[in-house]
Order: structure tokens, then C-alpha cells, then sequence
């Protein structure tokens, strides 16, 4: 199972860097990045994580659900993000 897991992961990376990358910014990019090897990470966390304030992550995260890449499953405190790529 976990190999499964990490080969989807490993193919919804390959097609980010073929398909969508053209079209978000580097900073979205990395948020993108990881939030699939950690789809239950808060804006806190990744902020951290990349050295770049909360207001920003939460800007990087509106935008690429507005571009339908990445869409909440479940509530803010318990659910998780999906990436759609």
C-alpha cells in the first residue's frame, strides 16, 4: 500500500512539472510540493517550513484553489488538502 502511495505521489509530481508548472508561481510551486508529501499541513507549518509569513501560504493556497488545483476535504482543523493534478 505505502509503495502505491508513494508511486501516485511520485506521478502527480511528474505531471506538476510538466503540466502546471508554466502556470503558478515558484512560491505556489513549493507550497504545492509540499503539501503533497504532507496533505494535513497548516498554513503555520508551511510557512515555517519555507521561511515565508502565514499571510503569504494563505495566499498561495487561495490561489491554486482557485486555479482547481488543490481543493479541503473535511474542516479546517481535521481535514486534509487534495491535490487535483
Amino acid at each position: 500500500m505505502l509503495k502505491l502511495a508513494a508511486r501516485k505521489v511520485s506521478d502527480v509530481r511528474e505531471n506538476v512539472r510538466e503540466n502546471v508548472r508554466e502556470n503558478i508561481s515558484d512560491t505556489e510551486y513549493r507550497v504545492l510540493e509540499l503539501l503533497l508529501t504532507d496533505p494535513d499541513a497548516a498554513a503555520s507549518v508551511i510557512a515555517e517550513e519555507l521561511a515565508l509569513s502565514r499571510k503569504t501560504i494563505e495566499r498561495c493556497v487561495r490561489s491554486l484553489k482557485e486555479k482547481g488545483l488543490i481543493e479541503r476535504v473535511g474542516s479546517d482543523r481535521k481535514g486534509y488538502w487534495n491535490i487535483k493534478v
